[in-house]
């Protein structure tokens, strides 16, 4: 977490999140679930990573007509993060706000 701030200035980060698709040939069964609206079939990928890039989650597989919003939300690290089993380090006051991890 402290790396972060000291390579880039921003305090409280755990970790960056994206997702990306990978273009895969059409499946042969539900491949419109696969089928994005970037008209080619994908499959989800999405990542976290550390202050020095190095993949500290990743989660591939789901069809490309599902939102990044919804991978994430399936992936268990909303529920996990909603329920406090990370992200519950200390609270830190940064300009008179407190802030805590994310």
């Amino acid at each position: 977490m402290e790396e972060f701030e000291e390579m880039y200035g921003i305090p409280q980060i755990v970790g960056a999140i994206d997702g990306c698709h990978i273009e895969i040939n059409a499946p042969p069964q539900s491949h419109e679930d696969y089928f994005k609206r970037k008209q080619h079939y994908s499959v989800n990928l999405q990542t976290i990573v550390d202050a020095n890039l190095k993949f500290i989650h990743a989660m591939v597989g789901y069809p490309g007509s599902i939102h990044d919003v919804r991978v994430l939300r399936l992936s268990g690290l909303y529920d996990f993060a909603e329920n406090e089993q990370i992200l519950s380090s200390p609270i830190r006051n940064i300009s008179g706000t407190d802030i805590g991890l994310f």
